[in-house]
């Protein structure tokens, strides 16, 4: 059963608190610090910065938090990186779970329009809708030709499973999203997250 914007919004409030509440306690959501996600090097913590996270109109707004940024050992790279919460999406204000489910909300046999998954999920405007989905559209057949070379179906004798959801591309993301060995903060990411990391790469 599909779930209601406000069980969504609940869901994402629980993943902020608990992050919240394990920064206020001076913990880190993640044991170690990860590896340099540009040269796989060792990393290490870096300080901190603050991000701002929208939630819509349907709910408080959460106002800024911390995240935790960290600097690549390797003299050869020494690049910085952050590892957001999972309900957080690379370079998008607007939180993790509003910005996947407006793209199912986009691609369901029924479709929405925009103006009306603008108003499931009370967003200002259509322009912020369409900024997230334009590279899906733009982009979609490469990103459909990468998730395949990503998946373990893709290597030789093994057949591609039947597909099942109502969007090729959000599917492939799906089982990309089930299949990536992660961390813990990754194993929550929504599909576009990794439609992200290719678009970025």
């Amino acid at each position: 059963m599909k779930q209601t914007p406000e069980s969504t919004l609940q869901e994402i409030l629980q993943k902020v608190r608990w992050y919240l509440d394990q920064i206020r306690k001076g913990k880190w959501p993640v044991r170690g610090a990860p590896g340099c996600p540009h040269c796989g090097a060792r990393s290490i913590g870096w300080g901190w910065y603050k991000r701002l996270l929208r939630l819509g109109q349907l709910v408080e707004p959460i106002g800024a938090f911390q995240v935790k940024r960290f600097r690549c050992k390797s003299a050869s790279c020494g690049r910085t990186f952050s590892l957001l919460p999972p309900f957080v999406l690379v370079l998008k204000r607007y939180a993790a779970g509003i910005v996947q489910s407006s793209w199912e909300d986009h691609v369901a046999k029924v479709p929405l329009s925009l103006e009306d998954i603008a108003g499931r999920w009370q967003l200002p405007c259509v322009q912020t809708i369409q900024r997230w989905l334009h590279p899906l559209q733009a982009m979609g057949e490469s990103l459909k030709r990468e998730f395949r070379q990503v998946l373990p179906y893709s290597a030789p004798g093994q057949s591609e499973p039947a597909r099942v959801g109502p969007d090729e591309l959000l599917e492939l993301a799906r089982q990309v999203a089930d299949c990536t060995p992660c961390s813990p903060f990754d194993r929550s990411r929504v599909p576009y997250h990794f439609v992200l990391q290719l678009i970025r790469r």
